[in-house]
């Protein structure tokens, strides 16, 4: 089985993305509050772990951030980059008529 991709989270806490074949649970993955996935892509769970994620409109739920990950091409996965993810994403969603220069 292929290993799938999930967000650890812990109330207070950052989230990690950790992959696993089989759904995590309480025992194995004690150190987790809960888990949101399975992610078919690591970089839609980087988006998700990220804090560009936390309350915003456009990333809800795991369909959202493989959608957003999926439109926005050319960004590397890692952390560094998430909020310019989404920053991205709702200027070329929401703003059009200002990236008509790119």
């Amino acid at each position: 089985m292929t290993p799938r991709y999930f967000v650890g989270c812990k109330p207070g806490q950052l989230r990690i993305v950790f992959s696993c074949t089989s759904a995590p649970t309480a025992e194995s993955y004690p150190q987790f509050g809960y888990a949101i996935g399975p992610f078919r892509t690591r970089r839609a769970a980087a988006l998700m772990a990220s804090a560009a994620a936390v309350n915003n409109p456009h990333i809800r739920t795991v369909a959202d951030a493989e959608r957003i990950a999926r439109q926005v091409k050319g960004v590397d996965g890692g952390h560094t980059y998430c909020h310019d993810w989404v920053r991205l994403y709702h200027h070329r969603r929401c703003h059009p008529s200002l990236l008509d220069g790119e």
